[in-house]
């Protein structure tokens, strides 16, 4: 199985949660008070603190920024990022710890009304003829030296018999496939090597009202359910770990 090079959950309320603005100290305090000995938050879990305070924004990070977490009022981003450690990351310990901080926000904000949860993975091949190699397994054009691939798509699907979802008010599944070559990455650009990353979202309708961790942990498994077809893919690209 390909590795994870950086992991993201996201948690998005139906409304902003405004609340935030006055709590976010509070908030803080909790999360570091959170911190101990032993995982799943060790003592430098979160290192620097930022903060935004005309969008009532608070951003944690470690030092080296291999854990990141975001909060403001449109939505909760959790990320650990692996790129730089030289190692893959674990969905289930991964859980774990957003388990334990979202145990924390939720005592502070009390969370109502989610309309979506989503969980991301990045993932990169590496190698000089990995980007060609993936371009003509997604592609069926004669195009012998394709040249900075980027291609996104989506694949919906409702939760319940009914016809295509409404994107305001159904209860579906958005999974979203990003494809392009590494030169592009914002964070992390590398010249010879490809990302092929996925992007699990649930939407709910009726919206769900408690327990994000127990639904999130249900979105993990579409997750890994797509990540082994995401691998099956990749598989047949030049420059995937043997």
């Amino acid at each position: 199985m390909i590795d994870i090079q950086k992991l993201t959950i996201g948690v998005r309320p139906a409304l902003k949660v405004f609340r935030l603005h006055t709590l976010g100290g509070s908030l803080v305090d909790s999360l570091l008070a959170a911190r101990g000995s032993t995982k799943p938050l060790a003592p430098d879990y979160f290192h620097t603190i930022g903060t935004n305070v005309e969008k009532g924004a608070y951003r944690l990070a470690s030092e080296d920024n291999s854990n990141v977490l975001t909060m403001q009022p449109a939505d909760v981003i959790f990320t650990k990022d692996a790129y730089d450690l030289e190692s893959s990351i674990d969905l289930g310990e991964f859980l774990r710890e957003f388990d334990a901080i979202w145990k924390v926000l939720d005592e502070t904000l009390h969370f109502r009304d989610v309309r979506r949860i989503g969980i991301v993975a990045e993932t990169r091949i590496w190698g000089k003829s990995a980007h060609r190699s993936l371009f003509h397994r997604l592609m069926n054009l004669d195009i012998p030296n394709p040249f900075k691939l980027n291609l996104r798509f989506e694949e919906r699907r409702q939760t319940k018999e009914g016809l295509a979802p409404d994107l305001e008010k159904s209860d579906y599944v958005n999974i979203i496939h990003s494809y392009y070559a590494s030169s592009l990455d914002t964070e992390h650009p590398e010249d010879d090597a490809v990302n092929a990353n996925l992007d699990v979202q649930r939407y709910y309708m009726p919206w769900l009202t408690s327990d994000v961790p127990r639904s999130a942990a249900q979105v993990s498994r579409t997750f890994e359910r797509e990540f082994a077809r995401l691998d099956k893919i990749l598989k047949e690209i030049e420059g995937y770990p043997p």
